[in-house]
């Protein structure tokens, strides 16, 4: 079988070429299908080779370690979604194949995705749940019984991959719908009826998409956070604390690594060394409250000069109560992501703030902040143990965050 992504080596469809550009489109549609065709098979067989066998020699007993090791809650954790979204594709499919079976230079496939997309958003239920999926079928994946069955089923399945790598594909095809139609629009011809249901379906796919990703990486974060736990940073578990982003940048000033965590309500900042300590995250002297830290993007000019060079450094500026690093990343689009997250988790921290009922927090609502505003209320403990509550204004000039009482 053809792995994901890849095109038909004899393409079913028989379809006249009407020039170059028409040739081109009738490819895309047949990649469409025959991609289409390599995915439903995929999910099948998670579901056919792989599902139904394990729950037959649970339920049956065939297998009695098998049954001290695997559990129902298991195969649910695992599997339960594939269900959800096979009859979906397998309707999608429907409709694409006599639509490319009976080709022509008029012939429409954006409508098809287009009357689909609002199904699509069920893909958010998989990808809720596919980190929970990976992380049960590692942890049976250790134990010798479920391994060795795994192993024979990995065998005889009709797929040329493993069981883990399947699991991936639906997180992969909402963003190859995206491409594929993209490649159809470019290869359509100016005024083709289809141009406007491209149009219409490919935002619409491609916000499906975001919010599977976006969903993902809450649930990423989310397993990060808990792990941060874990491995001694307890005092970063709260009910209400969320992982936003975090990674390594360079300090530029200090010519060191920095591990910089958003979460959000707070920012932690530490040395790459002190890092490797996670119960240095708890320790109130490597955080910022999220509303006291102000992001100065880079500049133009440095930019240019970075982008000439053969080892570029973007870079941006991170100012809070104690410190500012000049932050940076060899990648551009890398840089701008951790200003876009900072940017986002700010906003919505400040709308929190708005509105919250917390009455510790009661000054910080009545100051209503922005991203904008000039001026931010908040208290922080020094570490003389001197603590400030009152307001906090970022210097022009890019000096440590001073506090201002007015």
């Amino acid at each position: 079988r053809t792995q994901e992504g890849a095109g038909p080596s004899h393409p079913s469809a028989s379809v006249p070429a009407a020039g170059e550009q028409a040739d081109h489109r009738t490819l895309i549609a047949r990649e469409i299908v025959a991609t289409e065709k390599t995915y439903i098979a995929s999910l099948e067989a998670m579901w056919f080779e792989y599902y139904e066998p394990l729950r037959n020699m649970l339920y049956e007993n065939s297998n009695p370690l098998l049954s001290k090791e695997l559990t129902n809650e298991d195969l649910t954790a695992i599997f339960s979604k594939i269900r959800i979204i096979l009859p979906l594709n397998q309707q999608l499919l429907e409709k694409l194949e006599p639509r490319v079976s009976n080709w022509s230079d008029k012939q429409l496939l954006g409508d098809v995705f287009l009357s689909m997309a609002p199904f699509l958003k069920m893909y958010d239920q998989y990808s809720t749940h596919y980190d929970n999926a990976l992380t049960t079928l590692t942890r049976l994946s250790k134990l010798p019984t479920f391994s060795a069955v795994l192993n024979t089923l990995d065998e005889q399945s009709s797929q040329n991959v493993r069981l883990q790598a399947l699991l991936i594909t639906p997180i992969q095809r909402i963003p190859r719908y995206v491409l594929l139609l993209r490649e159809l629009k470019k290869k359509t011809p100016e005024g083709h009826p289809d141009i406007a249901q491209l149009e219409k379906a490919i935002p619409t796919i491609e916000a499906v998409g975001n919010h599977v990703n976006a969903n993902m990486r809450k649930q990423e974060n989310m397993q990060k956070l808990m792990d941060l736990g874990k491995s001694g940073a307890k005092g970063l578990l709260q009910a209400s604390r969320k992982l936003a982003h975090d990674g390594v940048l360079v300090d530029e000033d200090r010519k060191k690594k920095m591990h910089i965590w958003i979460f959000n309500d707070i920012v932690v900042h530490l040395s790459e060394g002190k890092a490797k300590h996670k119960s240095n995250l708890s320790n109130p002297l490597n955080q910022w409250p999220l509303h006291l830290v102000w992001i100065q993007p880079g500049k133009a000019d440095e930019d240019a000069k970075a982008s000439r060079s053969k080892n570029p450094s973007y870079v941006f500026t991170m100012i809070g109560p104690t410190m500012v690093y000049r932050l940076s990343h060899k990648v551009r689009e890398e840089r701008d992501k951790w200003i876009k997250c900072f940017e986002e988790a700010q906003t919505e921290w400040f709308q929190q703030l708005s509105v919250t009922t917390n009455e510790q927090m009661a000054k910080e609502k009545e100051a209503n902040m922005s991203l904008t505003g000039e001026l931010r209320w908040g208290s922080y403990k020094f570490a003389s143990s001197a603590i400030y509550a009152g307001w906090w204004r970022c210097h022009a000039d890019g000096a440590v965050g001073v506090h201002s009482a007015g």
